[in-house]
């Protein structure tokens, strides 16, 4: 179960409450719109330097985190960059072009600019390759955070037409991610335990469907969003 530190809400989104969901958030992000580029870096920051953070881990490599981290988003949001191919990209999993352009971005920081005193030999490079699963599985955790992030926005969103829905996401909070039982949720918003359990059963299937429709966009299948959801909300929510 997640703690508040393990699920970062976030605060940024569009002005005009318009979607701001992975691929509209690129389409924005590659006609270089300025605050659509700034919600991308904050969005998939964390997803970026997990990885290369795993990747490098007591290696003179993980000294160059930070300028390793802004090549990746350099290399999406450049002129030309990969952001501008948005036609291509949506024929792909969100997760695995992010993914890709991150290793290719290591993969170069190992072979070229690490070379001098610091530099790692051949072996070290074979190893780092062979050893890339658990900074992968790294990957897909932070990942996997970012869409729920992305989820429960939608889910504020909506919830802006609908007080009672609103009031479900504060015991969603509380419950799964505070820790409270729904007695003591009850005491502190001075209802029924019972409404409590009936508003969590219901927030927790509004989150589903959420996390599901975000899923969509980042997978590209509705059957791949529905059976990595089911998964991802299990983990979060209990089953």
């Amino acid at each position: 179960m997640p703690s508040n530190g393990d699920v970062i809400l976030p605060d940024a989104s569009t002005p005009d409450g318009s979607d701001a969901t992975c691929w509209s958030l690129i389409g924005r992000a590659a006609r270089a719109d300025r605050e659509a580029r700034e919600i991308f870096v904050q969005r998939y920051y964390p997803v970026v330097a997990s990885y290369l953070q795993t990747r490098w881990r007591g290696l003179p490599a993980a000294e160059r985190l930070g300028d390793a981290v802004q090549d990746v988003f350099a290399e999406c949001l450049r002129a030309g960059g990969v952001l501008e191919r948005i036609d291509e990209l949506r024929s792909r999993s969100f997760r695995g072009f992010l993914f890709g352009v991150v290793r290719n971005v290591a993969r170069q920081h190992e072979k070229g600019r690490l070379r001098g005193p610091d530099a790692l030999d051949e072996r070290l490079e074979e190893s780092l390759e062979a050893d890339d699963s658990t900074a992968s599985q790294v990957f897909d955790r932070a990942w996997a955070r970012a869409v729920v992030d992305e989820a429960l926005e939608l889910q504020r969103r909506r919830a802006r037409r609908d007080r009672d829905a609103d009031r479900r996401i504060v015991f969603l909070r509380q419950r799964f991610f505070d820790g409270l039982p729904a007695r003591e949720i009850a005491r502190l918003h001075d209802c029924d335990p019972a409404l409590v359990h009936r508003e969590l059963s219901r927030g927790r299937a509004e989150f589903e469907e959420c996390l599901v429709a975000t899923l969509k966009l980042h997978l590209g299948t509705s059957d791949a969003a529905r059976r990595t959801g089911v998964e991802m909300l299990s983990e979060l929510l209990g089953s």
